[in-house]
């Protein structure tokens, strides 16, 4: 799923801290990726392995978000979202691994593979993949074939109401654009799709943004509104409005299937978030497992061992999987072929993921070195340009809530597409 305000972890606050101190040797901090719809799940799966493995070494897990925090010195292995693997890299905040560590590495998908590389030198291993996909029902043939935001907009068209923030029943696009993170990544694929073969090299100061791009993903917000495209949704509500019918299409990312009656998953069908350019397949983002470099001996032998594990077939299986019985899988996409391979007899939607995103294909999102800072400096710049489209409804920064969520707010659906 914006821009980072670097929060220090506060002893006493509700969040747990960011290490433990322990002799070397028996314990891990280790961080997952929070924004998951049951992150409670990849904690107990990966507990329960890893005591299987070492049952002297204590796991701490450590509330860490890659986009509002560089990670902490004392963190020991962590999931970062590698759009800004080519910052941390270069901070020296990630440390290369051993491509062993991948075995076997044929079972990683091609794209994930490239987000976690540096030149020749992995940083990361590939622990899930992200698409940002636009769902629609089943019978809305319309839209199936969609694949740029001009052919969109032929289908839905200029929305009647922009002031209201409520969808009429099977009008509109349903999208949360005021995450800042989110839509200085919308405004770089735009940009790329727009060009093809090129990345925007420097990033772009906020006040030299391109106007084509701009352009094509603002139809984005005269499909929904402005009312809507820029309504804070906390709670979750554009998800509710969809289930109940509102809106012709909804723009979240595949894990939002797990927040859906299996009766309505049952009657969608999804693919891509259409471009602003007809390109082959958008750029699919990563998410991959870092060792925090610093430790030595013993304490760096196991932090590489949990890394490894945290990316096996099994713990990842075990991971998606529903989590108890009338439960649904979590819906996140897979960057192992054993994985997907598995889960696809088990749910219709996962062999619709492996026909929309063939394995092979996708390339892997990544944005340049001093990401943090480009978004820091420009992403309010990109959300109020995409936003503005609308007289009646002026949009300004004051009407959003840009700080961190809490982390029992980051697995809701709202949070899993937008990124503050």
């Amino acid at each position: 799923m914006q821009v980072r305000h670097r929060k220090p972890f506060a002893p006493g606050s509700a969040r747990r801290l960011p290490y433990t101190a322990h002799e070397p040797g028996t314990l891990l901090n280790v961080a997952i990726y929070p924004y998951v719809p049951r992150p409670a799940q990849f904690e107990a799966v990966l507990r329960q392995a890893w005591r299987q493995q070492c049952p002297e070494v204590e796991l701490h897990f450590v509330d860490y978000d890659c986009y509002h925090q560089d990670p902490p010195a004392g963190l020991d292995v962590f999931v970062f979202d590698t759009l800004f693997l080519e910052s941390f890299a270069l901070a020296g905040f990630l440390m290369p691994l051993d491509e062993g560590l991948l075995e076997p590495a044929a079972d990683f998908m091609p794209y994930a593979l490239a987000g976690c590389r540096l030149g020749p030198r992995l940083y990361a291993l590939p622990y899930l993949g992200c698409a940002d996909v636009i769902f629609h029902r089943a019978s809305d043939a319309a839209l199936a074939s969609v694949r740029t935001l001009d052919q969109l907009f032929d289908q839905l068209g200029e929305h009647p109401r922009p002031t209201q923030v409520q969808p009429a029943e099977g009008e509109g696009l349903l999208i949360d654009l005021t995450g800042r993170t989110t839509d200085a990544c919308l405004y770089l694929q735009g940009w790329s799709s727009l060009h093809p073969g090129r990345r925007p090299a420097p990033l772009p100061c906020h006040d030299a943004l391109d106007h084509r791009t701009l352009e094509k993903l603002q139809l984005l917000t005269r499909m929904a509104g402005a009312a809507h495209a820029s309504f804070d949704d906390g709670g979750s509500q554009r998800l509710r409005w969809f289930v109940q019918g509102g809106g012709r299409a909804l723009v979240n990312v595949t894990e939002t299937l797990c927040s859906m009656p299996a009766s309505l998953v049952d009657r969608l069908d999804f693919q891509a978030m259409p471009q602003a350019a007809a390109t082959p397949l958008p750029p699919l983002y990563v998410d991959g497992v870092a060792v925090r470099p610093g430790a030595d001996g013993r304490q760096r032998d196991l932090a590489l061992r949990l890394a490894h594990l945290m990316c096996s077939s099994e713990v990842m299986l075990r991971s998606m999987l529903p989590h108890r019985p009338g439960a649904q899988p979590q819906y996140l996409l897979p960057v192992r072929r054993s994985v997907l391979r598995d889960l696809m007899p088990l749910s219709a939607p996962y062999a619709r993921m492996a026909e929309r995103f063939p394995l092979d294909a996708p390339q892997c999102f990544r944005i340049d070195g001093g990401a943090r800072e480009w978004v820091d400096s420009s992403a309010s710049a990109i959300r109020l340009a995409l936003l503005n489209v609308c007289p009646e409804f002026p949009v300004h920064d004051g009407m959003f809530d840009d700080s961190e969520p809490m982390p029992a707010d980051k697995s809701r659906p709202a949070n899993l597409f937008r990124r503050k």
